[in-house]
Formats: structure tokens, sequence, C-alpha cells
């Protein structure tokens, strides 16, 4: 199912067709470089997450959502998931579709989809204190530094809206 399409983007379901495309993107060092202790991840763990990912918008309506380009090409996620007994928001994206402003795009697109079907006052974002790139696109968000937190044994900031 498409929920919704940019200039430049498709946000849409996950499909089986996903899975070699995200296990290339989370095996890459670069990707992970800021995901928890940038560990990177299997074929298996793709297959896993892509599964979990659409069983969670499935059952809430919601989710981490596929976002794609041109000819269905998978180029990341974007989208929420509850982290503890709030609502996390956040997005990867292949290193080769960086620098692109996809990830602002898909970012404010996803919030805007989101908003009516989030029945929630706080929305957070954590994020590594070195991943410049992801707090740029926060701040423009317009979301707020709360506070410095631990998350898996690291360090982040936490954003809120």
């Amino acid at each position: 199912m498409i929920y919704k399409e940019t200039q430049r983007l498709t946000i849409r379901d996950w499909e089986k067709d996903d899975i070699s495309p995200y296990s290339k993107m989370i095996s890459n060092p670069l990707v992970m470089k800021y995901i928890n202790h940038g560990e990177t991840q299997s074929f298996e763990d793709s297959k896993r997450l892509i599964h979990t990912y659409q069983e969670f918008i499935d059952t809430n309506g919601w989710g981490r959502y596929a976002l794609s380009i041109d000819d269905n090409t998978l180029i990341g996620f974007c989208g929420f998931n509850f982290r503890g007994d709030e609502i996390d928001f956040g997005w990867r994206l292949g290193h080769e579709f960086w620098n692109n402003g996809y990830g602002f795009e898909a970012a404010e697109s996803v919030l805007d989809l989101c908003k009516s079907k989030l029945d929630i006052n706080i929305v957070t974002a954590i994020v590594n204190p070195d991943n410049i790139a992801s707090i740029r696109i926060i701040e423009k968000l317009g979301m707020k530094l709360d506070q410095y937190t631990i998350y898996k044994g690291i360090k982040v900031k936490k954003y809120v809206f």
C-alpha cells in the first residue's frame, strides 16, 4: 500500500523485494555508524526487521515505512516506533542516497502523514551527538533538545516535539 507520495519519494508498505537492498544498507558500516553501537546487521536480520516493521504498521496503522524512489528502488525507512513508553521518530537511508535532501523530505512527509494517526502529546527522537546530519534534520523539523540521556549504554541527545 502507498501511504503518501512526494515529488521524489513514495512512502509505502514493505515488500519482499526490499529484503536484499535493506540488507545491503544495514550491513554497511557507514550507515550503521551511529546506530546503537555501530554493529552491522545480516541478511537474516533484514528479513526479520522488515517483517517486524510491516507487522507493526498492520497492527497500529502507522510505523516505520519503506521509502522508495523512481522504479520502486528502496532507499530506506522513516517513521515511528515505541521506545519504552514513548513514541520514537527515526529514519535510515542507504549511503548512496545521503546528501540529496531525502532525509528531510521523508521526515517532514511522514511526520505530516502520521499527525492524524498518532493520538499522542510527545514525539521523541534520539540521536548520537556526533550524527550531525540527523541533528540538522531534527532541528529543521522544529524538534527541541530535551536532554542528554543514555540509550543502550550510549550517551545520546533526546529531542522532543
